[in-house]
């Protein structure tokens, strides 16, 4: 029975990847990309990564930053490649930024943990 529904699946899933590939401009991807980058870097700015994880935020700014330079250029695939670039250093800094904030609030918990133990030695 799953082998009869595979098929049109697979057919399915073929024929709307072909119509996105055709109808994708490298211009239009690098805009899209572009875009994603800003709200990647926007999010890590609200996780505290200005804070927690300065240089890769920074470094997430400057590449999206150099992709904006390389786009007015005219070199596509340098700002499409420095936009991905962004995205990631800007994931990377939100990251950083929620292991050093969780980081910190086990340190509280922990530190009330010993506070309890210490009252309760009493």
């Amino acid at each position: 029975m799953r082998k009869r529904y595979l098929a049109p699946i697979l057919l399915v899933a073929a024929a709307g990847l072909a119509a996105t590939g055709c109808s994708s401009t490298p211009e239009h991807n690098t805009t899209v990309q572009m875009t994603r980058s800003n709200s990647s870097i926007e999010m890590a700015q609200q996780s505290g990564a200005a804070q927690y994880a300065a240089a890769a935020l920074e470094r997430a700014r400057d590449k999206l930053a150099a992709a904006n330079r390389a786009l007015q250029d005219g070199d596509e695939q340098r700002a499409l490649n420095l936009a991905e670039e962004a995205e990631l250093d800007a994931r990377l800094a939100a990251a950083q930024a929620d292991r050093r904030q969780a980081q910190r609030s086990l340190e509280e918990i922990n530190s009330g943990i010993d506070a309890l133990r210490r009252e309760t030695a009493k």
